[in-house]
């Protein structure tokens, strides 16, 4: 900061002489933070997760391999586990700044 003038006052405060200042100045921004969307991986989130696939591999077993065929198969599996992959680590959005990241 800067002293634009300085003035000394003719009142007295007790036995001090006050001195009246003004100050010109300038406050920087604050950085602005970005909104953005993640995926909510906590480690309870993926246990859960984890679990709940060793859970279901049987039902798995007989709901995906159903048909002879590989694609169908692998196009059932893999909604399946988007399905589950977006239930147990859901989507949660947080505030970031490129210098603390």
């Amino acid at each position: 900061s800067d002293f634009k003038s300085c003035n000394v006052l003719d009142e007295r405060i007790g036995d001090h002489q006050a001195l009246k200042c003004t100050i010109d100045f300038s406050v920087q921004k604050a950085p602005k933070y970005n909104k953005v969307t993640i995926r909510n991986h906590s480690l309870t989130n993926i246990r859960a997760f984890k679990q709940h696939l060793q859970d279901q591999s049987e039902l798995f077993d007989n709901y995906i391999c159903t048909d002879g065929d590989a694609e169908s198969a692998a196009n059932k599996l893999n909604s399946v586990l988007n399905n589950l992959y977006d239930h147990f680590c859901p989507l949660k959005i947080i505030s970031v700044h490129e210098k603390f990241i």
